[in-house]
């Protein structure tokens, strides 16, 4: 098997509308997930929205109430957020382990690294399903300005290079990364160059990551042996599809996505 480790993000456009969580696109995810285990594949989920999912509870506050914290909110929101992503994962059988973390547990001189890489490994070899996402109650830098990981660009790169994954897939909502037409460019190769082309490209409006934070990340996952992909999490089947795409040489791709490959040495 090329990828017996599977790293998948989750962005949060991808899941939400309207700071409500989309059970229908979360659960076609669900079982595409279940699929992939099925056919031997080790899994970790890491999956943004709790602080999207927290902004619907203000509705309920008067207008000079609503100033609230970005912390605050991922407070409010990551008990939803995780729950909706149990009760998915339980129609298949799949029991999920909830874990939170700052980029300081991912430093490998700390202390904090090796009971995180053990934690992981240990849920894996249970074939638990790890649902990962940054611990933003705690979080020491501003989400809105310094955000550590990216929209969890970042903390997913983090977490296949922690457990040997050799493929990391994050899904938004377009079909990878466009060119000045609109088209998906189906390979990267000079990641710097696109890096530097689209540092003006404005995020998201209800991540915290947005192209950038994407190409970021591939950058580091070139130099580490991660394939990287950037494709529609609201395509159907998508993940089947890229997996399928990267391990048949002679599979048709259904859907278009990005793909950027380690350096070659």
């Amino acid at each position: 098997m090329l990828y017996p480790k599977i790293v998948i993000k989750i962005g949060t456009n991808t899941i939400q509308t309207n700071s409500h969580l989309n059970e229908e696109i979360m659960f076609d995810l669900a079982q595409q997930i279940y699929r992939l285990k099925i056919m031997g594949h080790k899994v970790i989920l890491v999956s943004s929205g709790a602080i999207a999912c927290g902004k619907r509870y203000l509705s309920n506050l008067p207008s000079w109430e609503q100033k609230i914290g970005l912390q605050a909110l991922a407070c409010l929101g990551q008990p939803d957020l995780i729950n909706m992503w149990k009760m998915i994962f339980s129609q298949f059988g799949i029991v999920v382990g909830q874990l939170l973390y700052e980029n300081y547990d991912f430093l490998e001189n700390n202390e904090n690294y090796l009971s995180t890489q053990v934690c992981l490994e240990e849920l894996l070899s249970l074939n638990f399903l790890p649902v990962v996402n940054e611990n933003d109650a705690v979080t020491r830098t501003e989400i809105n300005e310094m955000r550590s990981f990216g929209d969890n660009c970042q903390l997913a790169l983090c977490v296949a290079k922690m457990i040997g994954a050799n493929l990391n897939i994050m899904l938004t909502n377009v079909d990878g990364y466009l060119d000045q037409n609109g088209q998906v460019i189906p390979e990267i190769e000079n990641v710097d160059y696109y890096y530097g082309k689209t540092l003006n490209q404005s995020k998201s409006a209800n991540g915290t990551g947005g192209i950038i934070a994407h190409l970021k990340a591939a950058q580091n996952a070139q130099q580490n042996n991660i394939t990287t992909i950037i494709a529609n999490g609201n395509r159907k089947n998508i993940l089947l599809d890229i997996v399928q795409s990267l391990q048949c040489f002679d599979y048709q791709r259904r859907h278009p996505f990005t793909i950027i490959r380690p350096l070659k040495s």
